[in-house]
């Protein structure tokens, strides 16, 4: 599963890591080219 997840969010990593692929990216950069293929959205 592949997740996008806003960067600012507390200890993303270690929560969401055994969920799939996570791909942090700043809040403000998230568009919809970001989160094309993405399962998850989490900011």
């Amino acid at each position: 599963m592949k997740l996008v997840i806003d960067d600012a969010c507390f200890a993303y990593e270690s929560i969401f890591s055994e969920f799939g692929e996570v791909r942090a990216i700043p809040g403000r950069d998230i568009n919809k080219k970001s989160i094309k293929d993405a399962d998850v959205l989490i900011v």
